[in-house]
């Protein structure tokens, strides 16, 4: 493998703005692909890690970019690679990268999710089968079904579509592991992501 053309791969860390502008010019590009785009992102970078622990080297990750048609300055790599790196490797952790990126949940939609899995959770289990989260999801609420654009069952198919593969890649591929607490909370916050407003 070549060096990337440009990319200073030095461990040493950017200026504190520099990290936030770049991130949030990344965030506006992903979050233009919705729910199901930030959630496809994580599961290229989660193919290209060969080591399996929340990492790629920086090669990757152009390469994951490239594949999923992101177009990044060099500068903003160069700045991810500077933060994110992981010490004597040229490797990256995307893990920690997009939690930046996603953020954490507002006091208003926590407790909503909170109060979601509680409902959904009455033996309050540490897990939950799948199939139980998704025959408890209603998709009436809606603002695109209230405002007739979409149907229930279009959103049900998507909330069953986007939330497996997040659980595919929280678990290695294997559809077969129980959702955790964190897990379910980690879809609403990658949600909450493309939801700027709290009153829709």
């Amino acid at each position: 493998k070549k060096p990337l053309e440009g990319v200073t791969l030095a461990p040493t860390f950017s200026k504190q703005k520099e990290l936030e502008l770049a991130l949030e010019r990344f965030k506006s590009v992903i979050i233009q692909r919705g729910t199901r785009g930030i959630i496809g992102l994580k599961r290229q970078f989660k193919i290209l890690d060969d080591s399996n622990d929340g990492t790629i080297d920086i090669y990757d990750f152009q390469k994951a970019l490239t594949d999923y048609s992101i177009e990044l300055d060099v500068k903003d790599i160069e700045t991810f690679y500077n933060n994110f790196n992981i010490p004597e490797t040229e490797r990256i952790d995307y893990v920690q990268l997009l939690d930046r990126i996603i953020g954490e949940l507002n006091q208003f939609r926590a407790a909503k999710v909170e109060l979601a899995w509680r409902k959904v959770n009455a033996e309050n289990s540490d897990f939950l089968d799948w199939e139980k989260i998704n025959v408890s999801f209603n998709a009436s609420r809606h603002p695109g079904v209230k405002a007739g654009y979409i149907t229930e069952e279009e959103i049900q198919h998507d909330f069953e579509e986007t939330f497996k593969a997040l659980h595919s890649v929280s678990h290695s591929f294997q559809l077969d592991q129980p959702v955790t607490k964190n897990e379910f909370f980690d879809y609403f916050r990658i949600l909450s992501t493309t939801v700027p407003n709290d009153k829709v």
